[in-house]
């Protein structure tokens, strides 16, 4: 009998025991909601608990307060839908035409372990009674697998032409690592190494076959996100082998899958709506005007007065420029999903698409600081009198949820169209002020004291969180550091970092006359000294 998936997050075990009284119609209602959210959430935001309340049930509650991000919410989504089928007392013949574990395993050709994890990613479960026993089972409606086919194509592409170990080959390829460690005194990744090339596969799959076998033998393991951590920290190959316990070759293999897979991630978000690619007659016309390559925005406020100052000052941009900025980003974001779809985990390819993103970062950051303008007015708006008495921790939280309602403003607007991004970005502003004013009532009452004493708090650059993708390729900020000025302006040009687009390796090393290598070398330099190491 299968046992309920565990709901992690605290908070949203507590909404699903608010739902746990509701009729099997009303429950009925939130599964199909909960579903339908699995395919609209972003995993890099952060969302109101009033709001996710408020999805499931259409119903909206002053009551409850909080926030929880957008992966939080995915990977507890399926959890949640099982707990209200539960409740709900489900049957078999209760759900709408949908395939089994058994059925949806064998039409991806996965192990139910990679379903677990599909689960985590937005793929919804729903629990039934089947039978006279009233046995528990997992169905997956066809409507909710095919919207994660499509959402997910290159991965289950990938995971079903995968061949897996059979038992009988585990135990050889074990034995045979262990044998090279006895024998000849060789290190597990040594060993790994010759192994993978005897048997023809991957050395990272006999690497974390090796980990489940024997996980306190293996030495030193690393994740992904520490490989890219340390690739952050400008550690040669040797080095981030040494950190995996794996050779140099198998590290850099494995760094470059890891950014591929990030990537891959991005392939939803990057798909570009069908009424703006009929626009795109030439990719290059709309980056080649000097307005979307130099005179860039690369960096905000580090302090709460700074951003409450830039709020306050109003800098009136031209529309002409403001749909430049805006179909270059598309254009960007659409190269980069093309390229996604015939990725290959090699540098120079990897390299292109992060450089894409990253320049449409840098874009939407210059056409968003003048919206900053705007958002201070439509705070100042919708709070009122409450502006004065809100604390410098209350402006911080407010100010990052509004930031992150104007990014996903800029998104949704259509830089061909006659309106400009002002009016979307205003909405969107005024709605998540007035939730928030509505779900912290305390902060609007007349008798409450003024508590903002000081503004000089430090916050995050708000330039460098408009994207998911910036959460891992933004480098190291240059603040207070200091460089040869010859290392700075390659950094700078690298990145995008003083003002105009950022640049691939190859592009640097064409423009300056050298090699790639030459170039990635010096900018290994530069980050190893930006942090210290």
């Amino acid at each position: 009998m299968p046992r309920l998936s565990a709901v992690r997050v605290e908070a949203l075990r507590e909404l699903v025991d608010q739902l746990r009284f509701s009729s099997a119609s009303a429950a009925a209602k939130h599964i199909d909601r909960a579903e339908s959210l699995a395919a609209e959430l972003d995993m890099e935001q952060t969302y109101p608990l009033e709001w996710v309340l408020f999805r499931l049930t259409d119903y909206r509650s002053t009551e409850i307060d909080g926030l929880v991000t957008g992966e939080a919410l995915l990977r507890d989504l399926s959890a949640i839908v099982e707990r209200l089928c539960a409740q709900a007392r489900l049957t078999r013949e209760d759900l709408p035409e949908h395939l089994t574990l058994a059925e949806l395993t064998e039409r991806w050709n996965v192990s139910t372990k990679s379903i677990e994890r599909y689960r985590r990613r937005g793929l919804i479960a729903r629990r039934a009674t089947t039978g006279s026993a009233s046995t528990p089972m997992l169905a997956f409606t066809r409507v909710a697998v095919e919207r994660f086919e499509a959402e997910h194509a290159m991965a289950l592409k990938s995971a079903k032409r995968f061949d897996r170990l059979t038992e009988a080959q585990s135990d050889s390829a074990v034995r045979r690592i262990e044998r090279y460690q006895r024998s000849l005194g060789w290190s597990r990744a040594q060993a790994i190494d010759r192994t993978a090339h005897r048997m023809a596969r991957a050395p990272e799959t006999l690497r974390l076959l090796m980990k489940q076998r024997a996980p306190n033998n293996g030495g030193p393991d690393a994740s992904d996100s520490q490989l890219i951590d340390a690739w952050w920290r400008g550690e040669s190959a040797a080095a981030m082998g040494h950190l995996a316990g794996l050779a140099p070759s198998t590290a850099h293999g494995r760094l470059l899958n890891a950014r591929a897979d990030r990537l891959l991630g991005l392939r939803a978000s990057l798909k570009p709506e069908q009424d703006r690619v009929r626009h795109l007659a030439s990719l290059d016309e709309l980056l080649s005007p000097d307005a979307v390559r130099t005179e860039l925005s690369s960096g905000g406020p580090l302090s709460l007065a700074e951003l409450l100052e830039a709020m306050h000052t109003r800098t009136v941009p031209v529309g002409a420029h403001e749909r430049l900025l805006g179909q270059a980003i598309v254009g960007l974001r659409m190269r980069a999903h093309a390229s996604l779809e015939r990725l290959t985990p090699r540098a120079p390819a990897l390299d292109a698409i992060e450089t894409d993103l990253r320049w449409a970062s840098r874009l939407k950051a210059t056409l968003a600081r003048p919206m900053l303008f705007v958002m201070g007015a439509q705070l100042r708006e919708v709070l009122g009198p409450a502006a004065d008495r809100l604390g410098s921790s209350e402006w911080q939280l407010l100010t990052g949820l509004s930031i992150s309602s104007m990014s996903a403003a800029l998104d949704r607007w259509d830089p061909w169209s006659q309106g400009r991004p002002a009016g979307a970005v205003s909405v969107a502003v005024g709605k998540t002020a007035a939730r928030w004013l509505a779900a912290h009532p305390q902060s609007h009452r007349e008798n409450t004291a003024v508590r903002l004493t000081t503004t000089d708090a430090a916050i995050d650059d708000w330039t460098r969180s408009l994207d998911p993708w910036q959460a891992w390729l933004e480098p190291p900020m240059l603040a207070g550091t200091q460089l040869q000025p010859e290392a700075l302006a390659l950094y700078q040009a690298r990145f995008g970092l003083a003002g105009d687009r950022p640049h691939t390796v190859e592009t640097l090393a064409i423009e300056r006359g050298t090699t790639p290598r030459a170039i990635e070398t010096n900018i290994r330099r530069v980050l190893r000294q930006l942090v210290g190491s």
